[in-house]
């Protein structure tokens, strides 16, 4: 009884300090807030299987009101997962269901206003004015009525169904706010460039600001309305920087794990569920990453030069993880194809990562519906787009310089589609050829990567002589992505394991 008391305990004080080291972090990450209002037309004919066109509000509506950080990568989000719809007041309440409707049919208001709290609203507890649930949404409210983008479009002479170039739309905005937003839109076969959502985003005391990043483009979007015949069953994707839906708090999972290690049943976990913090969309279509282990490893610290593989080896096909069922001859096909270039990792610990951050998210698709089908289906796609050689056939060798738009031809003369390239952006090993990433539809054709420009950027496609001297001392190359900071809440576990050890 002493024990499993103790181990309450411990569990209470992981609640305790994780909540608290999640406030203080979202706290440091807070540099700016993003109000996104979205436009019910694009949102539902993009989505015809989630909501009822005929219903939806021609009016702009908010999806959400963002703690956002300048980085893009570290934005707060899901610092508190409690929240009571008994805190908003009558008249507020009443206000949301007009101005901040669930644009899903077949969800309730409750459900989209709890998840926007969760994932956002609680991470600014420490902003006066959004300090709890009630002033989260009325600021909201206020901001939303004080910039009301059907006005301001509308006093600009941007009406629905017409198309507008985007510096047009942000020259509308700034007229009202004296500042730069955000303009997103639909990016897909069907709806090829819609007016989807305008961001507005205003410093700590609410005041506007220029969104970082949002630059002028002279490009055309449309305007959707209700009777717009351009439109056909499809998915989207969104040309922005959108919410990232498909994220786990690294402390979030700590807390599980420990918990779990203490001997604590799933039901003893107060409530934490994965689900909490896992908000899955249904994607869109297929990322097949491949990479070139030579440019990996210009850290020898992570891995061995003479032993990499001196072909494309397999990155991923962009939760519970049995290698057992993976039959026999496809393992032996991925150690090939798919290896952990990490020396001391084994390839299991890649796949699995890899199966619980993208191929379990997959499961609805046709093909990969489970452990064994995805990672057969990778290995054979692996076969099919043989990097190494669809290069080499256009004479692209390694050893030698070549621009990204070179690459990209060579790549699509053999797909007809265009892949994505990256490179390594580390000092010694700067613009070296990483990775080719080939999109695919849920039926697994070969489609153009969304959001791939061709340039002139030249890329040298190494191989093992051509290892500099800086390399020994080289940073893993870096294509931009944030590994997040995770030194304090392994500091932060190591002190639960005292104190439980003293307890």
């Amino acid at each position: 009884m002493d024990t499993l008391f103790s181990q309450g305990m411990v569990f209470l004080v992981i609640l305790l300090l994780g909540s608290r080291y999640l406030e203080a972090n979202a706290a440091k990450q807070l540099d700016y807030f993003t109000l996104a209002l979205q436009w019910p037309i694009s949102y539902c004919k993009i989505h015809s299987d989630r909501c009822n066109l005929d219903s939806m509000p021609e009016v702009w509506t908010i999806h959400g009101l963002w703690p956002s950080n300048e980085s893009k990568q570290n934005n707060p989000f899901c610092c508190n997962n409690n929240f009571d719809a008994q805190q908003i007041p009558q008249n507020v309440r009443k206000s949301l269901e007009l101005i901040w409707p669930n644009l899903n049919t077949d969800e309730n208001n409750t459900k989209f206003w709890a998840e926007q709290w969760r994932k956002h609203g609680s991470c600014a507890s420490k902003v006066h004015g959004v300090d709890n649930i009630s002033n989260y949404f009325s600021k909201a409210i206020e901001l939303a009525r004080l910039y009301n983008i059907t006005k301001i479009l509308k006093k600009s002479g941007i009406t629905t169904d017409k198309y507008y170039l985007i510096d047009n739309l942000q020259n509308a905005m700034m007229n009202r706010t004296g500042k730069t937003a955000q303009i997103s839109w639909t990016n897909t076969s069907c709806a090829p460039g819609w007016l989807s959502e305008i961001w507005i985003c205003f410093d700590k005391i609410f005041d506007v600001i220029d969104c970082p990043n949002a630059s002028k483009k002279h490009r055309e979007i449309k305007y959707p309305d209700k009777d717009d015949s351009e439109t056909t069953p499809c998915t989207n994707v969104i040309n922005s920087i959108p919410e990232n839906l498909i994220k786990i708090h690294i402390l979030s999972m700590m807390i599980v794990w420990y918990a779990m290690r203490l001997g604590l049943s799933v039901a003893m976990l107060a409530g934490i569920r994965f689900q909490d913090f896992v908000e899955a969309e249904k994607f869109d279509f297929f990322t097949f990453s491949l990479q070139w282990p030579v440019t990996f490893c210009v850290n020898k610290a992570r891995c061995k030069m003479s032993s990499m593989p001196n072909f494309w080896t397999i990155h991923g096909l962009c939760d519970f993880f049995d290698v057992s069922q993976i039959p026999k001859d496809v393992i032996t096909e991925m150690n090939e194809k798919w290896p952990n270039l990490i020396i001391n990792e084994p390839n299991e610990k890649f796949w699995s990562t890899q199966w619980k951050v993208h191929g379990s998210c997959a499961e609805s698709a046709p093909g990969v519906q489970n452990i064994s089908q995805y990672f057969t289906k990778a290995v054979k796609l692996a076969e099919m787009y043989n990097i190494k050689e669809i290069l080499r056939s256009r004479n692209v060798t390694e050893g030698k310089n070549y621009t990204i738009s070179s690459i990209q031809d060579a790549m699509k003369r053999n797909t007809t589609r265009l892949s994505k390239i990256t490179w390594s952006k580390s000092k010694c090993a700067r613009n070296w050829l990483y990775e080719i990433r080939i999109c695919l539809d849920k039926q697994f054709g070969v489609i153009n990567c969304p959001n791939v420009t061709k340039s002139t950027l030249i890329l040298k496609y190494p191989n093992k002589d051509l290892q500099s001297p800086q390399a020994l001392r080289c940073d893993p190359p870096s294509t931009g992505h944030s590994s997040g900071h995770l030194l304090s809440p392994f500091f932060f576990i190591a002190f639960l394991s005292f104190l439980s050890s003293i307890l």
